[in-house]
């Protein structure tokens, strides 16, 4: 993981995961996380540089649909 990719995950997710997304399915987690390493990947980022240890952008942006709101 890369301080670059990282950044670039959590602007991606500020920008693309909205409330609409809020406790979406598995299902929408994997078609967000295409897009994102789709868009990642034209800007010179790899999907390593932004996953972290604890799992893959899949379960990273899905965590962020369930646990990233306020509510």
């Amino acid at each position: 993981m890369s301080a670059r990719g990282i950044g670039f995950l959590e602007s991606w997710i500020d920008g693309n995961v909205g409330e609409a997304d809020k406790y979406g399915s598995h299902e929408r987690a994997k078609k967000l996380a295409g897009k994102c390493a789709a868009e990642a990947r034209a800007l010179g980022i790899s999907i390593e540089d932004m996953e972290q240890d604890q799992g893959g952008l899949e379960k990273m942006i899905y965590e962020a649909m369930h646990h990233g709101f306020d509510g």
